[in-house]
């Protein structure tokens, strides 16, 4: 289960890599992306709990694909199944995530 779900998780995040691989300049993407993803994990409770965090930013923390990521690994090794909302949520970063690049990418091929 736990392979499974880091698998299926993931696609939201190279998604993501796909909407940074769209801009044109290497080390502008190595910048984005780091910023990003440091971004990510600290307000998505990855390396602390959200429960420390100021109000706003657990608001904030609990929309983002990094927390819907690992609380529903937290789920797997209490012996539950991910939560509906950590997977749409998930869904739903796929998803437009995917359509931001793929607008990107072709009107950067018309120009």
């Amino acid at each position: 289960m736990s392979g499974s779900w880091i698998f299926a998780a993931s696609f939201s995040f190279m998604a993501l890599g796909t909407l940074i691989g769209t801009l044109k300049r290497v080390d502008t993407a190595a910048g984005v992306s780091n910023i990003l993803y440091l971004g990510l994990a600290f307000t998505g409770g990855m390396w602390m709990p959200l429960e420390i965090l100021p109000e706003v930013m657990r608001a904030i923390g609990k929309w983002l694909p990094s927390y819907s990521f690992g609380n529903g690994a937290w789920q797997i090794v209490a012996g539950k199944t991910p939560e509906v909302r950590n997977i749409l949520i998930l869904i739903g970063y796929m998803v437009v995530f995917m359509i931001l690049s793929s607008y990107i990418r072709k009107k950067q091929e018309a120009v």
